[in-house]
């Protein structure tokens, strides 16, 4: 506040100049000194404010951060489940396709060789031919096989 014309007048005329001029230090001496103490009191309110909201912030985010990891866990299970019982679906679906198949297969080929032994007993000898055919066959590979282990088993100079 700015001391009136009317102020200095009297402290001039009373040839207190000095304690004029002394008052008006003091008063922005008072100035100062509040917005240093409202200063201080902004920052003494904000590290409280801090050492308040520190643990709360601190608790919080945890909170924030588990919940997050949850979702995930939650999230990564679901496709997790979802995939092992889709293999699950899958196999099982090989499965019976397969077992289906074997299971036709079977009379299939015992069918296939009831026809193929009827007729080879069908014509006079032909069973007899066949099986001379084939135990020669049989006769030639064991000869193979067995040229070429003493083929090997020699050593070549």
């Amino acid at each position: 506040m700015q001391p009136s014309f009317f102020q200095r007048a009297g402290y001039n005329h009373k040839d207190e100049f000095s304690t004029f001029v002394l008052l008006g230090c003091l008063r922005e001496k008072d100035k100062e000194e509040i917005a240093w103490k409202a200063k201080l009191h902004c920052y003494w309110r904000n590290a409280k404010a801090k050492f308040i909201q520190h643990p709360f912030v601190a608790w919080y985010d945890g909170r924030k951060t588990k919940t997050v990891e949850k979702l995930q866990m939650k999230g990564r299970s679901y496709i997790a489940k979802k995939l092992v019982s889709q293999r699950r679906l899958q196999l099982f679906s090989q499965r019976k396709i397969k077992f289906f198949l074997v299971h036709a297969m079977v009379h299939r080929h015992f069918n296939a060789r009831k026809i193929a032994f009827f007729w080879l007993k069908a014509r006079h000898k032909r069973l007899l031919r066949h099986s001379m055919d084939n135990g020669n066959q049989i006769r030639l590979e064991r000869l193979k096989s067995l040229e070429r282990r003493r083929h090997l088993g020699s050593s070549n100079i």
